[in-house]
C-alpha cells in the first residue's frame, strides 16, 4: 500500500516537471511600464509587436532602440514631463502647406500724363507666381470725382479696398486682385478704367505672398501739410501698405512715420506735373497691434491731398 502511494507521488512529480521544465508556451507580453521617476531602455532583436506599447510617467527619460521591426499597432508614450528619444531609419516627410512665407514687395510703378477713361499699364512686374499671390495696386489720380469704375491685373478683376478724394482735385485708391498662380505669369497688364477721363494717373504695384487673412482694416484722411490716417489694428506678423497723393509747387519728398522707413518705396510724378504719388509699406512683423501712419511732403500742398493706409496679416 505504501509503495502504491509512492508511485502516485512519482507520477505527480513527473507532471510537475513537465510544467516547470517542459517546452511551455510564451506568456502574454507585459506592455506597460509605470514609474513616478525613472529611466527606461527597451532593447532587443527584431520583432513584430502586435499590441500597443504604453509608457506613462510623470517624470522620466525614455529611449526606444533596437533593430528595425514592422510595427503593426500604435506605440504610445505619454508623460506630464519627460525627455523622449526615438531613433531609427530615415523617413521621407511631406509638408502639405504652401511653404511660402508671408512677404510684401513693391514690384513696379508707372504713370500717364494724359489719361483717358481706359488706361493700360503694360507688362508690369506682378511678382512670383504662387497660389497665395495677391497684387495690390495703389493709384494716385487727378481731376476725377469718383474712384475708378474697375481695375484688372493680368486679366483678373480687382476689388476696391479704400479710396479718398477731394471733390475733383486729387484722389488716392488701393485695389487688390487675387492673381494666384494659374497663369504662371510674373508680369501682366494693369488696366484702370474711369467713368470720366482724369487728367493724370500714377500707379504703384505691391505683391503679397503667403497671406491667408482678410485685409484687416483701412483708414483714409486728407490734408494740406502732414496727413495722418486713423489708427488701425494689424495682426501679429502683419504689415501695412500706404499710398499718398498730393500736389505741391514742385516735386516733394514724402517721408513716413511709424513702422515705415523714412523713404518711400515708390515716388512718382505723373508726366511733368508736380502731383506726386508716394507709397510705402512696413516689413512683416514690424507693425503689430494699433498703428497710425503719417505722410509728410517736404513742401506745402497747393490743394488738399489724400492718404490711404491698409493692414493685412499672414
Amino acid at each position: 500500500m505504501a509503495f502504491g502511494n509512492l508511485g502516485a507521488l512519482g507520477r505527480g512529480f513527473g507532471r510537475l516537471g513537465a510544467v516547470l521544465g517542459g517546452a511551455g508556451t510564451s506568456p502574454p507580453p507585459a506592455n506597460t511600464l509605470v514609474a513616478g521617476v525613472g529611466s527606461f531602455v527597451l532593447n532587443g532583436e527584431a520583432m513584430t509587436p502586435l499590441v500597443d506599447y504604453k509608457l506613462p510617467s510623470d517624470v522620466g527619460s525614455f529611449t526606444l532602440s533596437g533593430q528595425s521591426a514592422g510595427v503593426l499597432a500604435a506605440r504610445t508614450v505619454s508623460a506630464a514631463f519627460g525627455s523622449f528619444a526615438f531613433t531609427g531609419q530615415d523617413a521621407t516627410l511631406t509638408y502639405s502647406g504652401s511653404g511660402v512665407a508671408f512677404s510684401v514687395t513693391a514690384t513696379d510703378s508707372d504713370s500717364v500724363s494724359t489719361a483717358t477713361t481706359a488706361n493700360t499699364f503694360t507688362a508690369k512686374n506682378i511678382g512670383t507666381a504662387d497660389a497665395s499671390r495677391k497684387v495690390f495696386v495703389c493709384i494716385g489720380v487727378r481731376s476725377v470725382t469718383a474712384a475708378a469704375s474697375s481695375v484688372t491685373v493680368d486679366g483678373v478683376s480687382a476689388t476696391l479696398v479704400d479710396s479718398i478724394g477731394n471733390a475733383g482735385n486729387e484722389g488716392v485708391e488701393i485695389w487688390v486682385a487675387n492673381v494666384g498662380s494659374s497663369s504662371g505669369h510674373t508680369t501682366g497688364d494693369v488696366v484702370v478704367n474711369y467713368a470720366s477721363a482724369p487728367t493724370r494717373i500714377g500707379i504703384s504695384v505691391y505683391t503679397v505672398l503667403g497671406s491667408t487673412s482678410s485685409i484687416v482694416s483701412a483708414k483714409s484722411a486728407v490734408g494740406t501739410t502732414s496727413i495722418t490716417a486713423g489708427a488701425i489694428t494689424v495682426p501679429t506678423g502683419g504689415s501695412l501698405i500706404a499710398a499718398f497723393f498730393g500736389r505741391c509747387a514742385s516735386a516733394p519728398t514724402v517721408t513716413w512715420s511709424g513702422a515705415f522707413s523714412s523713404a518711400s518705396d515708390i515716388s512718382i510724378q505723373p508726366g511733368a506735373n508736380t502731383a506726386t504719388l508716394a507709397t510705402g509699406h512696413s516689413a512683416p512683423g514690424a507693425a503689430t497691434g494699433s498703428q497710425s501712419e503719417t505722410a509728410t511732403p517736404s513742401l506745402t500742398m497747393v490743394s488738399t491731398g489724400g492718404l490711404v493706409v491698409i493692414g493685412l496679416g499672414p
